[in-house]
């Protein structure tokens, strides 16, 4: 957040700085939703994921088991 600040502060001084409200508001939870599994991952972001059915849902755990079995090997 500081980082931000400063450099938009840096380009628009005397100006308050608006870009990380902006972000936060309107951009943070699409980001956090939209990032591969990985980048979530990295980000200390949690694996949550809703699915309507119980089958897709069981699909989808176990291909991530087995993907991430193989990324270790």
């Amino acid at each position: 957040m500081e980082k931000w600040n400063s450099l938009e502060k840096g380009i628009f001084p005397g100006k308050e700085a608006q870009f990380v409200e902006y972000l936060r508001n309107h951009i943070e939870e699409d980001m956090k939703e939209g990032m591969l599994l990985p980048m979530r991952r990295r980000a200390g972001l949690k694996d949550v994921f809703f699915y309507n059915n119980a089958q897709e849902c069981s699909n989808f755990k176990f291909k991530s088991k087995i993907k991430e079995a193989n990324m270790l090997i």
